[in-house]
């Protein structure tokens, strides 16, 4: 479990990781995890870096965000014809807008906390700006974060890519999971306490900031 400040070591990220991508599966809720084999931040003797990826369109009308998670590319050739009609009329339909999400979810071994970068391109293909991602956060988080938007959210190099994502700073994390993670020792047995996986609290925290929400289901 996590240490008493609010972090999670690497090895515990790695485990929960784990555990999120089975229980993804069996949600099918499309989430994969990739291996960074020159990974050598932990030095000698550590486990290769492992990261979470998922790919989804959400469509923007009217100031409403809905998440389309049938739609991902990679998993097109799987789908029902179903599924399959909906994910082009996602794509076609030219009276609404769509855009695509590409969320990653890493360790940071300086904060001690998992960090969620997302990248996002409109429906031709064409990545958006910081200020149009501030535009895409849901209104209610924007009127929170207004004093702090450009230091909450920044782009940064991703730590495997090398490429420009979007990302949610770490800073505040380690604070935020200790009064989550303290507040649920309040209010349950230490037995549940021990239960409570910091990957699905975290991200079902900061996820829907960036339209991404988590299933209630990872929850139980």
């Amino acid at each position: 479990m996590c240490s008493e400040d609010g972090r999670i070591s690497f090895t515990e990220f790695n485990d929960e990781l784990d555990d999120f991508v089975q229980k993804s599966k069996a949600l099918g809720d499309h989430w994969e995890v990739r291996l960074e084999s020159e990974y050598h931040q932990f030095g000698p003797g550590h486990d290769k870096a492992k990261y979470l990826v998922k790919h989804c369109f959400r469509e923007v009308l009217a100031n409403i965000v809905q998440v389309k998670d049938n739609c991902q590319d990679s998993k097109y050739d799987t789908l029902s014809s179903t599924d399959k009609d909906d994910c082009e009329a996602v794509r076609d339909n030219s009276n609404n807008n769509y855009l695509k999400y590409e969320y990653h979810v890493t360790y940071s071994p300086s904060y001690g906390v998992p960090v969620l970068y997302f990248i996002t391109y409109t429906q031709d293909g064409c990545p958006l700006g910081l200020q149009d991602v501030w535009s895409a956060i849901p209104h209610v988080y924007q009127q929170r974060l207004q004093a702090e938007r450009w230091t909450f959210l920044t782009q940064q190099e991703h730590p495997f890519l090398g490429k420009p994502f979007f990302q949610l700073h770490p800073c505040h994390t380690a604070d935020m999971m200790k009064c989550i993670l303290m507040r649920a020792s309040d209010e349950s047995s230490l037995t549940t306490r021990r239960k409570t996986n910091y990957l699905v609290t975290w991200l079902s925290s900061v996820g829907p900031v960036v339209g991404l929400e988590l299933p209630l289901a990872y929850g139980t």
